[in-house]
């Protein structure tokens, strides 16, 4: 199995989507200049603060070579923070992490769990590793149908490794592991209002809730078919609500449940989803955050 490499260029990609927040910016200015002791301390403030870009910069600045087993030792302490924070590109690097045994014990469970998280985010080398460790029994159980559905999910953003998997699972043969150096690639066609999908309608829905109820994130990516196809294989109880946010330039669609009055309801309720739905490690955020990375309504602009 062809060993996996954390991949510092997607990691800056990720980070540029956090712009606006000063420290990660500057940061990232004194990181291109060379001053990489001064980077790490504006990432430092940020991460203490709780950025998980900022995080998963700190984790990759301390990993640069020289790095002696404290450095290490603190990268993985960021990176497993970033992870914890729901970074999908920390998910899918500490998930690489415990795969290889890199600094940790070597669980292919672990890995299993920390690709999940990011390959319902949408990452597409999260989606094809984790098709083939079902593939293969490994950290998962043995399921063709499961590597199958993760592979067309990273073969419908464009990934060519799952496309290569597809053809080999027809001749029976398993592929290889991706390599986390593969660029993201995404649709970006129109939204599609069919099937419960009209991120306008759910972004006008969840401004309307108050600003202090919360809601349970289920799902998120950049691929619309992706998230078209999850509302069509689920039923919903509560109001489940599509918006759009950017991430590294790159427009999402992220997938909510409900409006709830505390913590402990949107609990309850992740606790009664599917198991497909729940393996993805749902989370609850609060409203009052989430309505911060919706676009921005302009006046004169009609929705749609």
């Amino acid at each position: 199995m062809k060993r996996v490499l954390v991949a510092w260029a997607m990691v800056l990609l990720a980070a540029a989507r956090a712009v606006g927040a000063d420290a990660v910016s500057d940061g990232l200015a004194a990181w291109h200049k060379g001053d990489r002791a001064v980077a790490r301390e504006y990432w430092q403030v940020a991460a203490q603060r709780g950025d998980a870009d900022a995080m998963l910069l700190l984790s990759q600045a301390y990993n640069q070579a020289p790095a002696d087993a404290a450095d290490r030792a603190t990268a993985r302490h960021w990176l497993t923070a970033a992870a914890k924070a729901g970074h999908p590109m920390a998910c899918y690097n500490l998930g690489a992490y415990y795969l290889n045994g890199q600094g940790v014990t070597e669980d292919p469970q672990a890995a299993a769990h920390w690709w999940r998280r990011a390959a319902v985010q949408g990452l597409p080398q999260a989606q094809y590793n984790l098709g083939s460790l079902y593939l293969r029994g490994l950290g998962v159980p043995r399921d063709r149908a499961q590597a199958r559905w993760w592979f067309e999910q990273a073969a419908a953003q464009g990934s060519a490794r799952a496309n290569k998997a597809l053809q080999a699972m027809a001749r029976s043969q398993a592929p290889a592991m991706a390599d986390p150096g593969s660029d993201i690639q995404s649709t970006t066609a129109a939204p599609d209002r069919t099937a419960g999908f009209d991120p306008v309608a759910g972004e006008r829905w969840l401004r309307e809730q108050p600003d202090n109820a919360y809601v349970l994130q289920i799902f998120a990516s950049p691929d619309a078919a992706a998230v078209r196809s999850l509302l069509a294989r689920h039923a919903f109880e509560d109001r489940v609500a599509v918006y759009r946010f950017q991430r590294a330039g790159i427009r999402w669609f992220g997938v909510v449940l409900g409006s709830y009055a505390d913590v402990e309801r949107a609990r309850a309720t992740a606790a009664k989803l599917p198991a497909e739905l729940r393996n993805g490690s749902p989370w609850v955020r609060s409203l009052r955050e989430l309505i911060t990375i919706l676009p921005q309504k302009q006046a004169g602009m009609a929705d749609g």
